[in-house]
């Protein structure tokens, strides 16, 4: 499932190595519906022997593996789809770029299903050449081992249970996504400076592996750079859920957004030769570098002002009193600020009010919650760090919030009232169309008041309006101050 560049190598290797007589492979790719990529892939279908299936459904009914390559964003609601449709004893082998959480949350659905789980982590990019090192955990890791050629991948298994060989593939990208931008700023600088055919004598020491890589990674930063955004994206959220301060990861970050804001991507999604994705970074470099020294460049994807422009700056000075600085998320609106003064005043009595009866905890718990199943990284963060720091700042708060990312709503970590909240929450997110009073029963009989449940209700449907605002407007979470300052 997914026929991208991973999944369009998968299925050409196994084809190499396995006879159509031996092997039956069946592909889907919801891209198929597009009238742009369908040549590409029917040419697929007819090189690697194998059926484009219609639906998702059709594609995994009757298999005994599935091998989920899909976006990250699509890892778990695929692993759903899958489950409900696979026969019982299948495996399941997810090798998409999520959080070791992320693939603890797709295992109760196919564990009802029957459906065993196999972690795999793929570890470095499709176009590098050479045998493409895989990690997998799982009871049924050796099956996948054994389906997948020794001379296209270097594979091994890892003690530990589903989950772990993708927490292995996000820690090890705090080191090579950062050394993708390394190589890229170096060798964008070595072409400013008129030594970009021999600055690869200086690292000789280090091999001509090393510089092989370097060229490889700046090539395909050029391609690649949304989707690896979205990979250190999670990282951060990893290392932040365990409280460490990712100073350089957060920079990785930064470096990954500027490229995907400058749109270079090739509309074909070839990959450029080394000389030319090196002349396009060093136009990107050198025009971000200009930007920053002017005043008024965007924090979001559309037109802003500054705060200080005559026009905005009462309302900018009356938001900066209560929050301390010109935080991204308000700066968005500047255009029309109104609205965004009556947003702000009705966050802070939603979730800072004194006289709230729900504990300020409990509030950013459902806040974050509705950021989370939002996927909106800027709130997630923010709220995220602050629902740790007011549950104790300790390891407990921390496995709190892990389960969360999970969308592990009834785990014992959480009270039956915070239980209740967060089955309830997910609902309203999700199907607010199926709320009923049934369903504020339910919180009664989990010991909520009915100004509790309004103040929380409140908080949901606030976060409702924040997630969608962040993402809809692009708002970059950039350097600022994760967490409130007075907590």
């Amino acid at each position: 499932m997914g026929l991208g560049v991973a999944g369009t190598h998968v299925a050409e290797a196994l084809r190499d190595r396995h006879p159509a007589n031996q092997l039956e492979l069946v592909g889907y790719d919801p891209a198929y519906a597009n009238e742009s990529q369908k040549p590409r892939l029917d040419a697929l279908a007819v090189s690697a022997e194998m059926i484009l299936a219609d639906t998702l459904a059709d594609a995994v009914a009757a298999a005994d593996i599935v091998i989920s390559l899909v976006p990250g964003t699509f890892a778990i609601s695929t692993a759903e789809s899958a489950a409900a449709a696979m026969r019982k004893g299948s495996i399941f082998d997810d090798m998409n770029s999520i959080t070791g959480e992320m693939v603890e949350a797709m295992t109760p659905c196919l564990n009802e299903a029957g459906v065993e789980l196999v972690d795999g982590a793929v570890l470095s990019n499709f176009e590098g050449g050479g045998r493409m090192p895989i990690v997998l955990c799982g009871d049924r890791a050796e099956t996948i081992k054994s389906l997948l050629p020794e001379d296209s991948f270097l594979t091994d298994i890892v003690p530990g249970k589903p989950g772990d060989a993708s927490t292995l593939k996000m820690l090890r990208s705090v080191m090579l996504k950062g050394l993708e931008t390394l190589a890229v700023e170096c060798l964008v600088a070595a072409e400013a400076k008129g030594v970009g055919e021999t600055i690869y004598d200086a690292f000789k020491d280090l091999g001509t592996t090393f510089t092989d890589k370097m060229k490889v990674l700046t090539r395909t930063h050029v391609v690649h750079a949304e989707r690896r955004m979205k990979e250190v994206e999670r990282v951060q959220t990893v290392l932040r859920g365990e409280g460490i301060d990712g100073i350089m990861t957060d920079a990785t970050q930064r470096h990954f957004q500027r490229t995907v804001d400058a749109k270079i991507r090739p509309d074909d999604g070839s990959l450029p030769d080394l000389k030319s994705a090196l002349k396009t970074l060093l136009e990107v470099s050198r025009t971000s570098a200009k930007e920053e020294d002017k005043p008024g460049i965007s924090p979001c994807w559309i037109e802003t002002k500054e705060p200080n422009d005559p026009s905005v700056k009462d309302i900018y000075d009356e938001l900066r009193r209560h929050n301390g600085r010109d935080y991204n998320l308000y700066r968005a609106s500047s255009l029309r600020p109104d609205p965004i003064l009556a947003a702000d005043a009705h966050y802070r009595s939603t979730l800072h009010d004194e006289r709230n009866s729900l504990p300020q905890s409990v509030l950013e718990m459902v806040s974050t919650q509705v950021a989370i199943l939002a996927d909106c990284h800027y709130a997630t963060q923010n709220h995220g760090r602050n629902f740790i720091k007011l549950s104790g700042d300790d390891e407990v708060a921390k496995e709190r919030f892990q389960a969360m990312l999970r969308h592990d709503w009834e785990n014992s970590l959480f009270d039956l009232r915070e239980q209740a909240l967060l089955k309830h929450g997910e609902k309203l997110a999700l199907r607010p169309d199926l709320m009923r009073e049934t369903d504020i029963d339910r919180l009664r009989n989990a010991g909520l008041k009915d100004v509790e449940i309004l103040e929380a209700t409140q908080a949901m449907a606030g976060f409702a309006y924040w997630s969608r605002y962040i993402n809809g407007l692009g708002i970059k979470l950039a350097d600022e101050q994760i967490g409130r300052q007075e907590i």
